[in-house]
């Protein structure tokens, strides 16, 4: 009997598609964090199903990293074609902001042009050939995560080595207050409402994280220009402060004639758009893996 699917054609990587000995996979991935981003080496993949690997090799079909960073809200698909590997190994640099924290990533293979393919190892419950149009996914690998231990700017100024989320002692207290006058900007929440953040899903959490921080740092922003016209400002020896008045007032950094709202802006590379453009990516795959 013919198996009937929702996708366009069989999937290595999708369960009873293909035999159980076919593999699709890599035996290691090497990351490097550098001062100016962060670069991964991504070996050849190991296909057993000959016919497959000989498309990839033909550049028929191309290989695609598909990499996910929640903490940035970056997401990207990155070709890799078969004779773009150096000596078995693809080198892909991401420069430094893209990629923070725990970090997602997978690979697929995909058709260059309509092809009719013959894999050796498809199941039986397939005929043996079968129509594929360009674009196509002909296999898949696992999800892999990877902690990238990296700042979001080149000062190391990142507003999460300042400021921390926690709540309030008092569990009376039903708003969000701001402490800042500790080196660290503490932003404390009801207990009740702290409970519920740090319950949701990585990906989620880092989108609310951003969204408290975000107000709190256009605040704080403002607090250290203005004291270019108070010389006893209160908050001048704290940690915060000082991290973000380098930050600021760093020529290289093109942020001082800004508002304080643009040059929060600036630090958290534009969190509103990214938070959008991370969560319509999300639906996007979503509704993909409901396909594949």
């Amino acid at each position: 009997m013919i198996s009937r699917v929702s996708y366009p054609n069989p999937v290595l990587g999708n369960p009873g598609d293909y035999e159980k000995e076919a593999l699709f996979t890599f035996k290691s991935f090497t990351w490097f964090i550098e001062n100016d981003g962060v670069s991964l080496e991504v070996p050849l993949p190991s296909i057993n199903d000959q016919k497959l690997n000989g498309y990839f090799q033909n550049n028929e079909a191309s290989l695609y990293l598909k990499i996910i960073s929640p903490s940035s809200y970056f997401s990207k698909i990155i070709e890799l074609r078969y004779d773009e590997f150096i000596e078995g190994i693809f080198k892909i640099t991401f420069p430094i902001g893209e990629l923070n924290k725990k970090i997602f990533f997978s690979f697929y293979l995909a058709t260059n042009q309509t092809l009719t393919l013959e894999p050796e190892l498809l199941s039986t419950n397939f005929p043996s050939s079968f129509p594929a149009l360009k674009s196509d996914i002909i296999a898949k690998s696992p999800q892999w995560s990877e902690l990238i231990d990296h700042e979001w700017d080149p000062k190391k100024s990142n507003s999460v080595s300042f400021m921390a989320v926690t709540f309030h002692i008092d569990e009376k207290e039903k708003e969000t207050s701001v402490d800042f006058g500790r080196d660290r900007i503490m932003i404390q929440l009801p207990k009740s409402s702290y409970d519920e953040y740090i319950h949701f899903g990585e990906s989620k959490a880092d989108i609310i994280h951003s969204g408290i921080v975000f107000p709190v740092l256009i605040q704080a922003v403002n607090y250290v220009i203005n004291s270019e016209n108070n010389s006893s400002d209160e908050f001048s020896e704290k940690t915060w402060f000082q991290r973000l008045n380098q930050l600021i007032f760093d020529q290289s950094q093109e942020l001082e004639n800004l508002t304080p709202l643009e040059i929060a802006q600036k630090i958290l590379k534009d969190p509103m758009k990214r938070g959008i453009s991370y969560l319509t990516i999300s639906d996007k795959d979503a509704e993909s893996e409901e396909d594949y």
